[in-house]
């Protein structure tokens, strides 16, 4: 179980930093919305603090996740369900979300960029999956 162990906590962590990204740093917003967004949402303009608050709620889905796995990697042997779970997340919100955002015009470049990224925590995700498989789970 050292395999899922891993992968739990690797994955864990990376959504906590996912958190902090998009929901505190807020680099979604800086990079993607009209400049001086935040400025405005800071001054009371309701579409832009609805646009802040929307990326604060992804960033706390993804700080819930992240715990979520962090917890599970105490007792990885009964993770299979969440691991699959976290993989219909990565396809849906995250492959799902990026192609969705290009084909409405945003830039494709982080687009493309997020996809490469969920589709290694997809890859990942699978192998550490067929070791459950049998009863094994590789060191």
């Amino acid at each position: 179980m050292k395999a899922t162990k891993l992968w739990l906590r690797v994955i864990g962590l990376f959504y906590l930093f996912v958190f902090i990204i998009a929901g505190i740093v807020k680099i979604p917003i800086r990079t993607l919305a009209p400049e001086g967004t935040l400025d405005r949402a800071a001054s009371g303009d309701i579409l832009a603090k609805l646009l802040a608050d929307s990326w604060l709620t992804v960033g706390v889905d993804y700080a819930a996740l992240g715990l979520g796995l962090l917890l599970a990697s105490r007792k990885p042997e009964s993770a299979e369900s969440l691991i699959r779970a976290i993989l219909l997340f990565e396809l849906i919100r995250g492959i799902g979300i990026a192609s969705y955002m290009i084909i409405q015009g945003y830039e494709p470049a982080p687009q493309i960029f997020f996809v490469i990224l969920h589709t290694a925590v997809i890859v990942t995700g699978i192998i550490v999956l067929r070791n459950f498989r049998g009863g094994k789970n590789p060191a």
